[in-house]
């Protein structure tokens, strides 16, 4: 994903990916899934010049 994310800068199309290191829904509070929906939402919004090749959740 790294490798996609760095050809496709400068291009407007964003790459990353996104890993979840945990049971969601499983009680806690950073894999409920509204909380996850929120980071894919601040990804989608997320400025170009900050974006990431991965967001991980652990």
């Amino acid at each position: 994903m790294q490798a996609l994310h760095a050809q496709l800068a400068g291009t407007g199309v964003y790459a990353t990916s996104v890993t979840i290191a945990g049971a969601i829904g499983g009680g806690e509070t950073r894999f409920d899934p509204a909380v996850l929906a929120q980071a894919y939402l601040d990804l989608h919004h997320q400025p170009e010049s900050e974006w990431q090749h991965e967001l991980l959740r652990g």
